[in-house]
């Protein structure tokens, strides 16, 4: 099927914002992150956007359709693209942060991730080793 997307794009040189239309083939089953995909293989390889799982559960490839927010991974376009509209994207995450907007915002840090290690386990094991020794010499 014949498909469009305009993708609000960033220039870094100048500091503007370009609303650039792309148009392309895709299979009839489609989701907007496989036209996604299409469009960086073919057409603009500059393209960045967020994805992992492709199975609608971590959410990483959430970005902006037409000013709704919707899941890249969850959206079919073959009803869009049947009805003629092109859709605008927008609020895909920076090519230069990898963990996107969820990490200037401190919803997830590295350094939480490290916290969960192996290390992590012997501090509250010796923790808990103090509160019973201390238990039993008060009792």
């Amino acid at each position: 099927m014949q498909m469009a997307l305009k993708i609000w794009r960033y220039d870094s040189a100048t500091g503007d914002r370009a609303l650039k239309e792309y148009e392309f083939d895709a299979p009839e089953w489609a989701t907007l992150l496989d036209c996604l995909d299409i469009v960086k293989d073919k057409q603009d390889g500059s393209l960045a956007f967020r994805k992992s799982c492709r199975m609608m559960i971590c959410g990483s490839c959430g970005m902006r359709m037409d000013g709704a927010a919707v899941l890249a991974c969850k959206t079919r376009m073959y009803d869009i693209a049947q009805e003629g509209r092109v859709p605008v994207i927008s609020a895909m995450g920076k090519p230069s942060d990898p963990q996107g907007p969820r990490r200037r915002h401190g919803s997830f840090s590295g350094r939480s991730s490290r916290r969960c290690g192996r290390g992590s386990s012997r501090a509250t094991s010796a923790r808990k080793t103090a509160v019973s020794t201390g238990s039993r010499r008060s009792g």
